[in-house]
């Protein structure tokens, strides 16, 4: 009898009919996803994922309560708090008795423009529980506190909570603020929360009626880098961000081929708006116009830079920070889809 062939995924399809080139290169920039940049919110965050678990243990809370996760698009807060929850060893899923994943933690993108029947059906697909949206309001959140305590899930994370912001006048944000209040009260299973978002998000704490969540709401602030080194930071930022390129570089084994001057540095600061993650986000761009420059030789060089914030900001070399000599003039913001406005106005 003729055994059937193993079944392939897409990716092996592709892995295995991909260049050698691009095999190489995927390699890479799985070690550069992979890496881990420690900052300074590290350690609040992880006091904050501390004490909620504490609180979890005791065994005698009758309630849960939220941590806001605030900083501008592109401060990196929602890297940072995955990377987090990733390090924390009592957060990660295993296999119980029965041979089912389970958790303590459940991540949830929030939708754009949610209300409370959105966000609810969304955490019910990502707990693998899907209900029909023709159910009420109040049977979907039944269910949502009825699947955690099921999956024996204590904390959820709902990212970009800001869109909860934009739920239609039909109920509004204070009638999803009471459900979410009512999520982490339930005496048969109460959740704890980590809502991360833009500045917007704490006008939802704000908005309850009750304004119980504002007390129960600790803000974690993603806050934006800066020039001075009196700013209460231990190492200037400029010095951080140079080290954090050279570090980057050495993951992908190339050559870093850029004086690492003050100038430069705060070009490369400026160009990410003075956010972590958009900074971040430029030298990896720039180190991807490396790995497919066949000229380079396995270098970095100044060009990458340049092309990186030309790709990610649509501009032309007169509005590009690598290349204006008044680079400082120009200021951008982000878009909702990451990347930087085209608009540029000047101080």
């Amino acid at each position: 009898m003729m055994e059937s062939a193993p079944r392939r995924s897409m990716l092996d399809h592709i892995r295995n009919t991909a260049g050698s080139k691009t095999v190489e290169r995927s390699a890479i920039l799985a070690d550069l996803k992979a890496t881990h940049i420690v900052t300074r919110f590290d350690d609040l965050i992880d006091a904050e994922l501390e004490l909620m678990l504490a609180h979890i243990m005791s065994g005698n809370a009758d309630e849960g309560y939220a941590v806001a996760v605030v900083g501008k698009s592109g401060a990196g807060k929602s890297t940072i708090v995955k990377r987090r929850l990733d390090a924390n060893p009592s957060l990660q899923p295993f296999k119980d008795e029965y041979d089912n994943m389970i958790g303590a933690c459940l991540r949830v993108r929030t939708p754009p423009g949610c209300t409370a029947k959105s966000l609810g059906l969304a955490i019910l697909r990502h707990a693998g529980n899907p209900v029909a949206d023709t159910r009420s309001d109040p049977y979907i959140w039944d269910q949502v506190v009825t699947t955690m305590m099921r999956k024996q899930t204590y904390i959820l994370y709902l990212d970009e909570f800001q869109h909860a912001l934009h739920a239609p006048n039909q109920k509004g944000v204070d009638y999803l603020a009471n459900i979410v209040k009512g999520a982490m009260q339930d005496l048969r299973w109460p959740l704890w929360m980590i809502l991360s978002g833009v500045p917007d998000l704490l006008t939802f704490i704000e908005r309850d009626p009750f304004k119980q969540m504002k007390r129960r709401a600790p803000v974690v602030w993603i806050d934006e880098l800066s020039d001075s080194p009196d700013d209460g930071n231990d190492d200037n930022d400029i010095d951080f961000m140079g080290d954090v390129l050279e570090h980057l570089t050495r993951t992908c084994r190339l050559d870093l081929a850029v004086p690492l001057s003050r100038e430069f540095l705060r070009r490369l600061l400026h160009a990410g708006i003075w956010r972590l993650g958009m900074t971040i986000q430029i030298i990896k761009m720039a180190i991807e116009r490396s790995l497919w420059d066949e000229k380079s030789g396995g270098k970095i060089v100044y060009r990458h830079f340049v092309e990186a914030y030309q790709r990610i900001s649509n501009c032309d070399e007169y509005t590009n920070v690598f290349t204006s000599e008044r680079w400082f003039e120009i200021i951008r913001e982000v878009n909702e889809d990451g990347t930087l406005t085209t608009t540029v106005s000047g101080r």
